[in-house]
């Protein structure tokens, strides 16, 4: 999925960016991007070690998060397609 959306985020950012600051700001997307996904990791390993549905669970919640943060709307399209 985070292939498939990353051209669409990738010129989402570069065109609300300055060129001076973009590559301080792509990298720290990217760096928190992966803690996130670390701290993600773990807590399913956690979780699931005390219940074998749980990990279904935190990947349930972590969807629902996704969605609600970080919605694009038809107007971030259009921007990003012009």
């Amino acid at each position: 999925m985070s292939v498939s959306r990353r051209p669409l985020i990738s010129d989402y950012l570069n065109s609300h960016i300055e060129s001076s600051h973009r590559a301080t700001a792509l990298s720290l997307k990217s760096m928190l991007g992966g803690k996130v996904q670390i701290i993600a990791m773990l807590l399913t390993a956690y979780l699931t070690s005390f219940h074998q549905y749980a990990g279904v669970y935190v990947a349930l919640v972590m969807v629902a998060i996704g969605l609600v943060f970080f919605r694009l709307n038809d107007g971030h399209v259009a921007k990003v397609a012009s």
